[in-house]
Parts: structure tokens; sequence; C-alpha cells
């Protein structure tokens, strides 16, 4: 397919294919579950799921003014891999102008970083 050596890196190879690795579809599918909550289109079942930032203070800060989730302590692996945990930390490290786009537009642009950052 690229004829590439077979001792060849696979990162390059997905980046020239432009395909995204299984830990990065885990991470796009997680930002979009995100935004869907942050657009309040996910079924009344996942409402309390995040708490956003500044329902935990009430002055402003960087989180604050980033629409940012409260991350919950974590103690086991469980909580670790937990989307509660997990879907505060991706929304948080997403960038602000991703934020406003359409879910397309949105979609988008969370591949297309990771397809350059990884």
């Amino acid at each position: 397919m690229t004829f590439s050596d077979f001792r060849a890196h696979s990162s390059p190879l997905f980046y020239k294919l432009t395909l995204l690795k299984f830990q990065d579809i885990i991470f796009l599918n997680n930002a979009l579950f995100m935004y869907n909550f942050y657009g309040d289109k996910l079924p009344s079942v996942f409402k309390d799921f995040f708490i956003s930032i500044d329902k935990i203070h009430h002055y402003n800060t960087r989180l604050v003014i980033k629409k940012s989730y409260y991350l919950p302590k974590i103690r086991t692996n469980y909580g670790k891999f937990n989307i509660r945990f997990v879907g505060a930390k991706i929304w948080n490290s997403i960038q602000e102008s991703f934020k406003s786009k359409s879910r397309h537009n949105f979609k988008k642009l969370v591949a297309s970083y990771l397809l350059e950052n990884n």
C-alpha cells in the first residue's frame, strides 16, 4: 500500500494515509460526547454527569473563562478510565476556538489536530 519497509514505524504511515490510531479514535469519540454534553444534546440521564467549574466557585479564573469542567478525584484505576474523569480531562485540553464550531467542523478540527500532533 505504501511500499514501506516492514520495520518502519507506524506513526508516519498513519499520518501519510490520514488515518487515526485506535487511541486517537477513542479520544475523538470522547471529545464528541463532551461536545454533545456541552451543547445539551444528550439524554437527560447525562444532565448531572459533569460539573462546570463556575458551579464550584463564583469568581473568574482561567478555567471558568475556558468553560472547563471539574475533574473528580480518582482513587482507583477504574476511576482513571471512567467517562466522568476522561471526558472532563479531554474537554479541558481542547482548544477554545474548536468548541464554538459546528459539530462537523469540531470533529474535523480535532481529527486534524490528532493527526498532526502524533
